[in-house]
């Protein structure tokens, strides 16, 4: 989304999401932001959104030059080997399917991943960083329309 770049395009396209039939919208409240979740039902199954964007408030793990949101649309084949055990109902973006690489680099890649992460964070991952979190708002830069509308 080239053309979100502002904050009030952003509480826009959230306030868009939230609109769509088959999204679910989860509101929770962590360290002084509004941790926004959109989950994607495809397939019988919930798929979260990954938002990014070039928003100072983002977690620099989330800060990109423009606004995206990244979603798995394709069911989970079976694996031999897993980065992080998902749920059966649950299609998340990690589960990814790597054949050129044995089940010994494979984990090697996915322990690094996140200690990269932790790294570039200054901190473990949480729920400001979180898969299941699309965008985190402070609630000082959230917009009174858009606070009513996640507190509905």
């Amino acid at each position: 989304f080239p053309a979100v770049n502002e904050q009030a395009h952003l509480e826009q396209l959230i306030q868009n999401l939230m609109e769509c039939q088959n999204i679910e919208t989860s509101v929770t409240k962590f360290q002084r932001h509004f941790c926004i979740g959109f989950k994607l039902k495809i397939f019988g199954k919930s798929s979260w959104m990954s938002g990014f964007g070039p928003f100072s408030f983002l977690p620099p793990t989330r800060q990109t030059p423009f606004t995206g949101v990244v979603v798995r649309v394709k069911d989970t084949p079976k694996y031999d080997v897993e980065i992080k055990k998902t749920a059966s109902d649950t299609l998340h973006v990690a589960n990814i399917l790597l054949p050129q690489m044995d089940a010994k680099q494979f984990k090697k890649t996915g322990d690094m991943t996140y200690k990269t992460t932790t790294k570039i964070l200054g901190h473990k991952a949480n729920l400001l960083s979180a898969a299941k979190t699309t965008f985190a708002i402070p609630e000082n830069l959230i917009s009174i329309n858009l606070r009513e509308r996640l507190l509905a």
